[in-house]
């Protein structure tokens, strides 16, 4: 215990002394125009030791950065010390400040029909409903809200002239029950008969009776070609080799070739048979369709003519 009594002046004179380095250090930097690091420096003064020195140089730096309503309530601080030497010497100065910012501000009186409501000023809460005094704000348009639990919120922008006092009231509406939602049960579903299904109608003949058609016509006139060739070459052997057999060379050619076109004639003729042939029977075989399907239960019927 009396290693404490003997140390704590000790540490309180170092406090104090470091506050005094902060503050000295607070008020070069304010010299060089570095108004925001100089509130930053009393700031720290007045937390290592708090003075009424430090509240009025941390007054007069928030009023160049034009934070009016801390500025005054840091002035009124400092001047709520009245014998304090250094206020003494300077409460001119900090008298003309204070009055300065506070032709800068104006008070706001807001109440609301819900106790326990929170106040929202430009977007910041700004305290709890009802308010012990009204609250100091930088006059001008402020955008100002009251919400509460259960409630709809209430917002309005507010002109406040400086120097006067404004009063708005917000009266809040509880916000409506929501209904539960209607739980309906689907009907079931219809039975519906099952759809007709799709019979394939009967393939066509016609494409292969073109065809054949056309086989047989090919083969009938290369029949009737070589046919022709035939009697000619045979007409030129005769011509140059009258008896059989013939002794000439050219006679024996002629001969030949006669008979391949004969060979050549019958086969084309045969294909040509066979063709005009084939797309008779197809073209008679044609199936004319006159169908019809129904569904019923599950059973298929077809009817028509072929």
């Amino acid at each position: 215990m009396a290693l404490a009594l003997l140390t704590s002046p000790a540490l309180a004179q170092d406090a104090s002394a470091q506050a005094d380095a902060l503050i000295e250090a607070g008020v070069a930097l304010r010299r060089d125009g570095k108004e925001r690091e100089a509130l930053a420096r009393f700031q720290e003064a007045y937390k290592l030791s708090p003075s009424p020195r430090a509240l009025g140089q941390m007054g007069l730096a928030a009023k160049s950065l034009r934070l009016y309503v801390e500025s005054e309530r840091y002035l009124e601080g400092a001047l709520a010390s009245s014998e304090d030497d250094w206020v003494q010497k300077n409460r001119a100065a900090l008298e003309a400040a204070r009055d300065v910012v506070a032709k800068q501000l104006g008070s706001l009186a807001v109440s609301s029909n819900v106790a326990g409501a929170t106040l929202v000023i430009n977007g910041a809460p700004s305290g709890t409903l009802p308010l012990p005094s009204p609250l100091r704000v930088v006059a001008g348009s402020l955008r100002v809200e009251v919400k509460a639990e259960g409630y709809a919120p209430s917002e309005r922008v507010e002109m406040v002239p400086a120097e006067k006092l404004t009063e708005v009231h917000f009266d809040l509406k509880p916000k409506p029950a929501e209904a539960a939602p209607v739980v309906t049960t689907p009907p079931p579903p219809a039975k519906s008969e099952p759809a007709p299904r799709d019979v394939p109608a009967p393939a066509s003949h016609r494409p292969w009776a073109y065809a054949a058609g056309a086989v047989g016509i090919v083969g009938l006139a290369a029949g009737t070609y070589f046919g022709i060739q035939t009697l000619n070459k045979k007409s030129d052997r005769d011509a140059v080799c009258p008896d059989n057999p013939c002794p000439t060379q050219e006679g024996v050619s002629l001969d030949g070739e006669a008979r391949d076109a004969a060979l050549l004639s019958t086969i084309g003729f045969g294909v040509g048979i066979a063709g005009l042939g084939a797309a008779t029977v197809l073209w008679i075989t044609e199936p004319k369709v006159n169908a019809t399907a129904s569904a019923n239960s599950g059973f298929v019927s077809l009817s028509g003519k072929f």
